[in-house]
C-alpha cells in the first residue's frame, strides 16, 4: 500500500478480508485499517487522538496474529470462539504474553465502533446529506461519543468543525474529481457495513458472553439500552415532587390569611363609630345610615324651633313690663281695655 491515502486501496483490502464462507481474515482487515488511518492524519493534526488510538488497537492484534497462538487468529470467527472458551474475553490472563485483560476481541470491537463511525461519515458525505463537519459530528454522535468521556467528546467536536467543504474533501480521496469520488464511496459504503455484520460460523456458536462479542457486529445493537435507560428515571423522579411540594404550599397558606384577617376588621370596627359619634354627638346610635341621619336632622330642627320660640316669648315679655314702666298712671286702664276689646 502507497504511502499515500488512497480509498480505493482501503475497499480492495476490506473486501480481500471477507471470504466466501462468511468470515473476516484479520491480516487483510489491518491492512485496510492502516489505509483508513492515513485518511485520519491528512484530515489534519486535530483528528490525532482518534488516529493514534486506532493504531494502538491495531498493534495489538498484529502482536496477537503473531504471537505463539497466532493460528487462533487468522479469522474474526476463530479468534471470537477461541477467547470465549479460555475466558480471555472477561479479562483472563493471555497464555501468548501472559498479560491480564489483553483481548483481540475487545480490541476489534472497538476498532468496529470506529469503523461504524466513518461508515455514516462517508455515507453522508456521498449522498450529499450535508457538510463534512455536521455529518462528521452526527456520525460521531451515533457511534464513537457513547464510549468517550466528556474531554475527548469536546476535542472531537471542535476538530470535526475543521473539516473542508464537500469537493474539497472528496479531493482529498485521491479517486479523482469530486463526481468520481462519489462514485467510489458508494461502493465502499456497502463494504464497511458488511463488515460489521460479519458473524461466526453456523454450527460453531460461542457460549453467551456479556460483551455480545459473537453477535452480529452492529454498533446499534448495545445503544438503545444506553439512550433509553437512564433519561426517564430523571425526568420521573426529580421534576415532580419539586413542583408538588414547594409551589402549591406558598400560595395557600399564606395568600389567603393576610387578606381575610386584617382588612375586614379595619373596615368594620374603625370607620363607623367615628361617623357616628363625632357627626350625631352621641354615644350609640345604632347603625349608621341615611335613614337615621334625615331622622337626626329632624330632630334638629325641632330643637331649634322650640329655642325660636322661646327667645321671642321672652322679648314680648320684656318689651311689655318697659310699656308699663313708661305708660301715665290713667292710660293703664285705657291700654287694658283696648286689649279686653280686641
Amino acid at each position: 500500500m502507497s504511502e499515500e491515502f488512497s480509498l480505493q486501496e482501503v475497499i480492495d483490502s476490506f473486501r480481500l478480508s471477507l471470504s466466501d464462507s462468511k468470515e473476516i481474515f484479520l491480516d487483510q482487515y489491518v491492512e485496510g485499517w492502516r489505509g483508513l488511518v492515513k485518511l485520519l492524519n491528512s484530515l489534519g493534526s486535530v483528528f490525532g487522538f482518534i488516529s493514534k488510538d486506532v493504531v494502538n488497537k491495531l498493534s495489538i492484534l498484529v502482536s496477537l496474529r503473531g504471537g505463539p497462538e497466532g493460528a487462533h487468529y487468522l479469522s474474526l470467527q476463530s479468534m471470537v470462539q477461541y477467547e470465549l472458551q479460555s475466558g480471555l474475553v472477561e479479562g483472563g490472563d493471555h497464555p501468548a504474553s501472559g498479560t491480564r485483560g489483553v483481548s483481540g476481541c475487545r480490541t476489534l470491537l472497538r476498532l468496529h465502533r470506529a469503523l461504524r463511525w466513518l461508515q455514516l461519515f462517508l455515507g453522508g458525505v456521498s449522498r450529499d446529506e450535508g457538510t463534512p463537519p455536521t455529518l462528521c459530528s452526527l456520525a460521531y454522535s451515533q457511534s464513537l461519543s457513547q464510549h468517550h468521556p466528556w474531554v475527548i467528546r469536546s476535542a472531537a467536536g471542535l476538530a470535526f468543525r475543521m473539516l473542508p467543504p464537500r469537493d474539497p474533501f472528496l479531493r482529498m480521496l485521491n479517486a479523482g474529481e469530486p463526481p468520481q469520488a462519489v462514485e467510489v464511496l458508494g461502493g465502499a459504503v456497502p463494504v464497511l457495513g458488511e463488515l460489521q455484520f460479519r458473524s461466526p460460523p453456523a454450527g460453531g456458536a460461542p457460549p453467551p458472553s456479556k460483551h455480545r462479542l459473537h453477535d452480529n457486529w452492529s454498533v446499534e445493537t448495545p445503544l438503545p439500552p444506553q439512550v433509553e435507560t437512564p433519561l426517564p428515571p430523571q425526568v420521573e423522579t426529580h421534576l415532580p415532587p419539586q413542583v408538588e411540594t414547594q409551589l402549591p404550599p406558598q400560595v395557600e397558606t399564606h395568600l389567603p390569611p393576610q387578606v381575610e384577617t386584617h382588612l375586614p376588621p379595619q373596615v368594620e370596627t374603625h370607620l363607623p363609630p367615628q361617623v357616628e359619634t363625632h357627626l350625631l354627638g352621641v354615644s350609640q346610635v345604632g347603625s349608621f345610615s341615611p335613614g337615621n341621619c334625615s331622622v337626626h336632622w329632624a330632630y334638629i330642627l325641632a330643637l331649634l324651633g322650640i329655642l325660636d320660640s322661646a327667645i321671642l316669648a321672652t322679648l314680648a315679655f320684656v318689651l311689655a313690663n318697659r310699656q308699663d314702666a313708661l305708660l301715665p298712671p290713667n292710660s293703664k286702664d285705657v291700654t287694658t281695655g283696648l286689649l279686653m276689646s280686641a
